[in-house]
């Protein structure tokens, strides 16, 4: 008889848009837990107030809607959604799905919302999630309609916030598909209340914005074609899968697949001391706090020795094989704008390096 020794591992909404290092440490021998200091704090109070705000709205305008406990326990709270469900409840506030274990998925989205003969996720987040754009449209639904998508011209979802809103949303949709809730692949859409309104009869409207899950979302780097154009799913099955594989090894003990780098998470991490520890205090992604690079820049310069900060000070961008071997790995960036980050990169490091403070 053979016995699956495979390591559990569930990851909620946050990992896939979250540093994997984060993740590799979760599920490592030393987990902590993030203390927020004073600032942090009153910015997740600040966000669990404006959903107490927001839920207190939908249910005021909405008279099906069925909130979930918040006090709860874990198994209640998710026979409690069931039903919910079940009963074809039109919006459902405060949910908490079954796990997936299949897919290494927990979660609790905001809102569950009844299209067709299922559900569609959305979340209330404390930020924008519209902006005025004469050429663009969007879709957004009222509060006593959540389920009715309606055109709204002259915005555009495309917010800073898109493609993180957008990886937690694409959580929950595949979560649904798992547990047969979803209406189906003719409706990957997902919402997000923010805190943007929009003109009404009444004065200003609050909406759900939605997001076209399958909607090309910008390039990444693709090893076999340099740059590819993704969605939101395929760019959270891309992050989520990677996320599951760092846990597995993490939690097994094998050879951890992730290093710390450098980035502005850094400083909401509970991690951050030991990563920087780990780093040193000459790591170039440490010091450079201003006008940093993205990951896969800071591995790709390290793999090609670039790693203290007085070494990236001496690089030439405009050696062409140097610059050849480090764009062969950064290529989603396109070649002006990556040699152009690259220079940026060397000249604040000269300046770190000879002295000179830099500041935001």
């Amino acid at each position: 008889m053979t016995t699956n020794t495979a390591p559990r591992v569930l990851l909620g909404g946050y990992a896939a848009k979250q540093c994997p290092v984060r993740t590799q440490h979760d599920f490592g021998p030393h987990p902590q837990a993030w203390v927020p200091d004073t600032e942090d704090q009153a910015r997740l109070d600040a966000g669990i107030a404006y959903e107490a705000e927001m839920f207190t709205a939908l249910t005021r305008v909405h008279p099906g809607a069925v909130g979930i406990g918040s006090r709860l326990r874990r198994d209640d709270a998710i026979a409690a959604t069931l039903a919910a469900m079940d009963a074809a409840a039109p919006l459902i506030l405060g949910g908490w799905l079954p796990d997936d274990n299949d897919g290494a998925r927990t979660g609790k989205p905001d809102l569950l919302i009844r299209v067709a003969s299922g559900y569609l996720p959305g979340d209330v987040k404390h930020h924008r999630t519209l902006e005025a754009k004469k050429t663009k449209t969007s879709q957004v639904s009222g509060f006593g309609t959540p389920g009715l998508r309606r055109p709204a011209a002259g915005w555009t979802s495309a917010t800073t916030h898109r493609l993180h809103d957008g990886i937690q949303l694409a959580h929950y949709t595949r979560m649904l598909q798992a547990c047969g809730r979803h209406p189906g692949p003719d409706h990957l859409w997902a919402a997000i209340i923010g805190t943007s309104t929009l003109p009404g009869e009444a004065g200003e409207e609050r909406v759900l914005v939605w997001h076209d899950l399958t909607e090309p979302l910008g390039h990444t780097y693709s090893r076999s074609r340099g740059k590819a154009s993704r969605t939101l799913l395929q760019r959270y099955d891309h992050e989520h899968q990677f996320r599951v594989d760092v846990a597995a090894a993490a939690v097994t003990g094998d050879t951890l697949l992730v290093e710390p780098v450098g980035q502005p998470e850094c400083r909401t991490c509970p991690y951050e001391q030991v990563c920087a520890e780990q780093m040193g205090d000459d790591d170039a992604s440490r010091a450079l706090t201003v006008g940093s690079l993205d990951t896969r820049e800071w591995l790709t310069l390290r793999r090609l020795g670039i790693t203290t900060t007085a070494a990236l000070a001496d690089v030439d961008p405009d050696d062409d094989p140097f610059f050849d071997s480090y764009y062969a790995e950064t290529s989603h960036r396109g070649r002006d704008h990556a040699r152009s980050r690259l220079r940026g990169a060397v000249q604040r490091a000269a300046m770190i390096t000879a002295g000179t403070a830099l500041t935001l």
